[in-house]
């Protein structure tokens, strides 16, 4: 599947040549619809299409294959593997960080608020994750609602604090929680990669 943004990429010579009439909700059509019809690329997208033989081609071929976006099983960078289940003997203290969003849309990122626990073998443990799209109102009450859950677990070490990355809905997240709020915020920036 193409979209304007790949087509204004093509040599006008081709530009002229590609068809468009019917596209998906994201403005996106297929790149020969003759061979290759839009019903049946979003439906190999979704993981439930077949090659001309009958094989089911799971959403991991389509993107390498037709989509030219491979991706490894297990992840490109951060490798799946790396985060074996483990149960930890004792948790210390405990804290939430939040990575908000700054619009709701479809293609736009999800706010995660993730409980993380250090442990008595000097170890983190990921012990809980919320994610979703909120507006701000939502956001707030989302923040509160998952630092109350875990506010509540004894047993498990101290909740010391909730870090949320400062920009943007989360900016206005940290001042809100600050003004009416009784929990330790605090914000944090990302460091820049060069």
């Amino acid at each position: 599947m193409i979209d304007d943004a790949y087509v204004a990429t093509l040599p006008e010579r081709l530009r002229s040549l590609v068809g468009s009439d019917e596209r998906d909700e994201k403005g996106r059509f297929s790149y020969w619809p003759y061979k290759e019809p839009l019903e049946d690329l979003l439906a190999l997208e979704a993981g439930n299409g077949t090659d001309p033989d009958g094989n089911r081609i799971s959403r991991h071929v389509f993107s390498s294959q037709y989509q030219q976006a491979p991706t490894a099983i297990g992840g490109n960078i951060i490798k799946g593997i790396w985060f074996p289940r483990a149960n930890p003997q004792k948790i210390i203290y405990r804290k939430i960080y939040a990575d908000t969003a700054q619009k709701t849309a479809e293609r736009n990122d999800f706010t995660v608020f993730e409980c993380w626990g250090y442990s008595d073998d000097k170890k983190i443990h990921l012990l809980d994750l919320l994610r979703g799209k909120w507006e701000a109102p939502e956001l707030k009450r989302q923040a509160i609602d998952f630092w109350n859950k875990h506010h509540a677990i004894t047993g498990q070490g101290a909740l010391r604090e909730l870090v949320v990355e400062d920009k943007s809905s989360g900016t206005g997240l940290i001042q809100e929680i600050k003004r009416s709020e009784r929990i330790p915020v605090r914000g944090w920036n990302a460091p820049r990669i060069s």
